[in-house]
Order: structure tokens, then sequence, then C-alpha cells
């Protein structure tokens, strides 16, 4: 499938977009609207068919917190979240005994009082509390290797002094298991970052993780990140404990939306917050893309852009009875 949906930003849209990776393609969304601003959610394709966005904030500056999960494809069908309003989280689809994409797996975040460990399976009925995080964790990006494993990275956490520090750590989760491993750290600690899974085109049997942009801090001043970072797999085993540099983004880039193509083959960065040359940070409508082939990967930029600047958006596959889509020269 050729189109992604957009939702949500720094206003808390309800407005959502279509974004055909097809040039000659212009598609519109059906009835595509959030019942709620969101900003700072987690969402994912579930079952396939149900475009589901989760928790948030409805306004970056009041923080009102979002506690449930709404079907897009049905605005009047939604599902209470467990912890309440849960915001700055990361979600996956997940198997949950035997059903593959049937669970949304969202996890980790903030709450209106506290950072949160606590992640949740989420179903169109129902949600219910999943595998615990290893520390309280929000901001952080969450890898969907298979199946079965899952890798965890960055994010930012709060010290006992009450300090706010980002993280380098990365855990690996088996769910068959049930137990999270912590793996090889990131060269830097970052937040507010996208993340993924990309397979490569010369040769199948060779697969990286990928941990993109995202936000630094010295302790003073933030810095949005431009470097991308790579985790090899040879035959669906990693390879190593120890991340690489990737290529560098076109744009220094945090708060976009990330995701992989249905054959795993390229991984996009949709919209994100980037400085200006006089300093200021401005949001994007750029699509970035990222292919690997024989080891080597590299960006470019697609003519698609999105209609409106978005950033902590979410992005996700849409079906095609949820789009009107038409051809033209």
């Amino acid at each position: 499938m050729s189109t992604g949906a957009e939702m949500g930003n720094d206003d808390g849209l309800t407005h959502t977009e279509i974004v055909p990776l097809n040039p000659y393609l212009e598609c519109t969304p059906l009835d595509l609207l959030a019942p709620v601003p969101q900003i700072m959610a987690s969402g994912g394709l579930l079952d396939h068919q149900f475009p589901l966005t989760c928790g948030g904030v409805t306004n970056s500056l009041t923080n009102e917190f979002v506690d449930h999960c709404y079907n897009l494809a049905n605005r009047t069908h939604k599902i209470k979240l467990l912890a309440g309003g849960r915001s700055s989280a990361a979600a996956i689809l997940w198997e949950r005994g035997g059903d593959i994409n049937r669970k949304l797996w969202v996890t980790g975040g903030m709450s209106a009082t506290d950072f949160l460990d606590s992640t949740e399976l989420v179903d169109l009925k129902t949600s219910e509390f999943g595998p615990l995080f290893p520390t309280k964790l929000a901001s952080h990006c969450l890898v969907k290797l298979d199946e079965s494993r899952a890798l965890l990275t960055g994010g930012f956490y709060m010290t006992s002094t009450s300090q706010v520090l980002e993280t380098a750590n990365t855990y690996l989760y088996d769910n068959v298991v049930e137990k999270w491993t912590l793996h090889g750290p990131l060269l830097i600690g970052r937040y507010t970052h996208a993340c993924g899974y990309i397979q490569d085109k010369a040769d199948s049997q060779l697969s990286m993780a990928i941990v993109v942009g995202g936000l630094y801090s010295d302790g003073q001043d933030q810095y949005v990140l431009a470097s991308v970072e790579l985790l090899t797999f040879a035959d669906n085993v990693i390879d190593s404990m120890t991340w690489s540099i990737g290529p560098t983004l076109p744009m220094a880039i945090s708060g976009g939306s990330g995701i992989t193509t249905m054959d795993r083959t390229q991984f996009l960065l949709v919209g994100g917050n980037h400085v200006l040359t006089t300093g200021i940070l401005a949001v994007t409508r750029s699509i970035f893309r990222m292919e690997c082939q024989g080891g080597s990967c590299q960006w470019t930029t697609l003519l698609a852009e999105l209609q409106v600047a978005r950033s902590f958006a979410v992005t996700l596959w849409v079906p095609d009875y949820l789009a009107l889509c038409n051809h033209f020269n």
C-alpha cells in the first residue's frame, strides 16, 4: 500500500491527511477525523484495518491528558486506557496469545503526575496491563524486530533528585520468556527520536534497527540531532552489541514520526521540528526516505510533502477502504 496518515501536531490537530508515496496519486481521507485533538500520542493499524491513536495531550501548553484510544474508522468507538492519561508513549503492534497484530502495545510515557513504567495491550474492546518496562521512561522509541522481540531505545527519565535526563540505554524484550535484557547503549543519548527496522535491498539476510534524530541535552542546552545510528542483524541474529553511525539526515529533526514500508526495505521520517539558520525552531512538511543496498544506506527527500507541517504526530498505513485516491498524469 502506498498511503500513510499523519495525525496531530503542536496545536493539537484533529485533522488527518493521506500522503501517497506514488507521485501520480492524489488521495483524501474518508471521514478520518480524530474526535479530540491529540499531540504526543501513539498509535498503529490494528488487525490491518483499524487505525488507533492512543493518549497524548490535547494541547502542548495546557497538558490536558487524553485517557482513551480512538478508532479513527469509527469516531464513536473508543477504548479506555487503564493508566488514565498517557502522553509521550511509544506503541507497536504486538502478538499476545497467538493473535499477531491484534494488540497495540502502548508503553511508558508520562501521566499528569509521574513518568510511567507500565504498559498496556489494547484491542478493539478493552485494554489490559502488559509487561512492565525496566524503568520509568518517556519520549522513547520502540522497534518491533519480529513477532517475539522488541527493542527499546533512548528516552528521558526523572532522577531521584527530580532532574530530567535523556538516556542512551537500549533494552531487548523477548516475548517468549517475557524478559527485558539490557543491550548495547546508543552512541548518543536521545529522546523524541524516531526508530524503525529496515532490510537491505541487495541482501535479504541483512537488516538493521535504526534510530533517527531527536533531542540531546548537555545539561544546559538542548540540541536537535541529525545523527543516525544502526544496529545490524545477519540472518535475524544481532551481529553486535555495538551501534554504528549511519547516514546523516538531510536536516536535524526532533519529534518526527517514523514508519517502515510494508516490505521493510524503506524507512520514512515524516515531519518534525528543525532549527532554521536564524536559530528559530520550525515545523517541517518534509518526508525523508532511507534505503540500504549492499550495506550502504542513504537518505532522499521525497517530492511528496505534508499539506500541514506537523510534529509529534502519529503516522500509520491506511487501508484502501479509508482513502479515496485518483491517478493523474
